[in-house]
């Protein structure tokens, strides 16, 4: 009976891993609703993310849409991170508006950025995090982002590529914004105790104010384990202020 048992059980751990595996190298898309990307009225922003894997590198491409969920092709914003996994540096690129094919040849189409990356960028890809109320995800899809959010965790630290600092001399709309005020860290204790210039994540500045402000008044930072004291909270009421 033990051994029948221990055979039941073998096969069920293969065939877990097996589908777990193949949830996780496969490129297929998902499409979710975005809970922290708001329109510029506050409306939905949906998005459809798909993930690659080259032999040195991870790439994260994804369509996303401020005009609703049948939105033509064209008015969807085509993006692009490549994570290269030796140096721990990634490029970000905005692309013409397509299909979430990857090629070699496609950043050499990209265009200018709408907006800056680094504003919600400071460390690389981010996590998924889908606003289930809006749009219900199938249990392949909330399987297949956990993995990919314990993926995007992994990385650790990941500073953007060389490239950026030499093109923003010469761009409309900067990867980065450069003036000091903006570049303005936020010294709170708790905080750096990940996001440092160490071991840890990408320090936060002033540019990243909106991403800041969604992560704690939605309870997803500090992460679990940590609190902020209220001096730490008042500091960063004076930080939000400008002060």
């Amino acid at each position: 009976m033990k051994n029948y048992l221990a055979v039941i059980f073998n096969i069920f751990i293969t065939a877990s891993l097996s589908y777990i595996g193949w949830l996780y190298f496969s490129d297929d898309a998902v499409f979710f609703a975005s809970l922290e990307s708001k329109g510029m009225h506050k409306q939905a922003v949906y998005n459809q993310i798909k993930f690659f894997q080259k032999e040195n590198s991870d790439i994260w491409m994804m369509n996303q849409s401020h005009f609703g969920i049948n939105t033509d092709l064209d008015k969807i914003d085509r993006l692009a991170i490549v994570v290269d996994n030796s140096s721990k540096t990634a490029k970000f690129f905005q692309l013409p508006p397509g299909e979430l094919i990857w090629s070699d040849d496609l950043p050499q189409q990209k265009i200018e950025f709408r907006v800056s990356c680094f504003m919600c960028h400071a460390n690389g890809p981010r996590a998924i995090r889908p606003d289930s109320t809006l749009l219900k995800l199938s249990l392949k899809d909330k399987i297949k982002i956990n993995f990919w959010n314990y993926k995007i965790k992994s990385y650790r630290r990941v500073q953007p590529d060389q490239m950026h600092s030499d093109e923003d001399t010469s761009l409309k709309m900067p990867f980065r914004y450069r003036t000091e005020l903006d570049n303005e860290k936020l010294d709170i204790n708790t905080c750096n105790q990940c996001h440092n210039d160490k071991n840890g994540r990408g320090e936060l500045t002033r540019q990243n104010l909106v991403t800041i402000d969604f992560l704690l008044k939605n309870k997803l930072m500090p992460p679990s384990g940590y609190s902020l004291s209220e001096i730490e909270k008042s500091k960063i009421k004076q930080f939000f202020l400008g002060l």
